[in-house]
């Protein structure tokens, strides 16, 4: 594995010191459809990405859901591409009286940098949603699976945490909902296979 995160590696390409300004999403308005939605607290859950092998399973998923909610009641917001409209349906029918709001497909760019910024938690697989979290030095879960090089694209987000498997059977499904229990609390992320403390 290369252990050089992609921002690092585009920065010294291109000959520049990163900042601390460099690490900041742009502030910007959601659309008054989105906005009216949104509760006050929230976590973020992009169950998609670019390739199937990069994220857990439908069924995966909705068991970490399930297990957030036994133990924590903060409305969670779905994300994602039009073309992962079904992982959200497929998550409403199988969760009809938790507090989800399903905005998969539904929102530009604008909207995704202030759902970020005003969530608690982003959790994902290697998706646009960590690359989000990194830009805007937001706590971020990332699942980690298989190929995937996390050194490359995982969260550099200050208290990010990666939970590393080869394939999804490695990882509980109630030990990932611990993680995220554990961090809507406020607390440190205690169990996971690593954990920045900060960007270097």
């Amino acid at each position: 594995f290369n252990r050089i995160h992609m921002s690092q590696i585009f920065a010294s390409l291109a000959d520049l010191e990163l900042a601390d300004c460099d690490w900041l999403l742009p502030r910007s308005l959601m659309s008054p459809l989105i906005a009216k939605q949104i509760p006050e607290r929230f976590w973020i859950l992009q169950m998609g990405s670019s390739h199937t092998w990069k994220t857990l399973t439908i069924d995966k998923w909705s068991q970490v859901v399930s297990h957030v909610f036994k133990q924590n009641t903060c409305p969670l917001i779905i994300t994602g591409s039009k073309e992962e409209t079904s992982l959200g349906e497929e998550l409403l029918l199988r969760h009809p009286n938790k507090p989800i709001l399903n905005l998969i497909g539904q929102t530009s760019m604008n909207d995704l940098y202030e759902l970020v910024h005003r969530s608690e938690l982003l959790v994902s697989g290697d998706s646009l949603l960590m690359q989000l979290g990194s830009l805007g030095n937001k706590k971020s879960l990332n699942i980690s699976l298989g190929k995937t090089n996390f050194w490359e694209t995982g969260p550099v987000g200050e208290g990010s945490a990666i939970i590393r498997g080869e394939v999804e059977e490695d990882l509980a499904s109630d030990k990932i909902a611990s993680e995220i229990v554990i961090a809507l609390e406020g607390k440190k992320f205690e169990n996971c296979n690593y954990l920045n403390t900060g960007k270097s």
